[in-house]
């Protein structure tokens, strides 16, 4: 009896592990390709919100160019915008006629300080002076369209201005021979850009 308990012990150790591990063998291959072609597509989305006075895009702030045309007897401002109608556009402009050797400077820098608190963003002008107009007078022009003071001290003591519109671009004026309609022409645009008059 002993001796068939021993026969059994040693059969039931040595197991025959060969059919497994070839199942195994077969099966490991297929797995593996399914999981290569298992592929899991995924589109970005969000769900929409009723947010009707509420908008993603960000606000941009309208902004208005100053066309600034200087001749021998008076001064004339224009404006461009392309987030104004024309009608808006048309009331931005005015006419200073020279009194005597000068310009009224302090009507245009007003008149300037009224369009930069409409549209604060707004910094860059075209300046269109006559071929006459000598250099010392197109600087005080430009330095009347560059800032304003504000009526504030510094820490210095020193008055403290505020930018109007500090970005000039020069054009030249384009004038016609007598005789031809049309009068003055547009400026004809050089890319010449200042931070401002010396």
């Amino acid at each position: 009896m002993f001796e068939r308990w021993q026969r059994t012990v040693e059969e039931t150790r040595d197991l025959d592990l060969l059919p497994v591990m070839n199942l195994f063998m077969v099966l490991i291959p297929f797995l593996l390709m399914g999981a290569a072609f298992y592929h899991i597509g995924v589109i970005p989305s969000s769900l929409p919100t009723h947010t009707p006075t509420q908008s993603d895009v960000p606000v941009t702030p309208t902004t208005v160019t100053i066309n600034l045309m200087i001749a021998p007897d008076e001064i004339s401002m224009g404006a461009s915008s392309t987030g104004l109608t024309q009608e808006q556009v048309d009331a931005l402009g005015a006419v200073w006629r020279r009194r005597g050797e000068e310009y009224d400077l302090d009507g245009v820098r007003d008149h300037l300080r009224r369009i930069k608190e409409r549209y604060p963003e707004s910094n860059t002008m075209i300046v269109l002076p006559h071929e006459s107009i000598d250099y010392e007078t197109l600087v005080h022009v430009l330095d009347s369209t560059r800032d304003y003071p504000t009526g504030r001290m510094n820490r210095e003591g020193e008055e403290v201005r505020a930018d109007l519109f500090p970005v000039v671009v020069f054009s030249r004026l384009l004038t016609l021979a007598p005789g031809e309609e049309g009068g003055e022409a547009e400026g004809e645009a050089e890319g010449e850009a200042e931070g401002g008059s010396e």
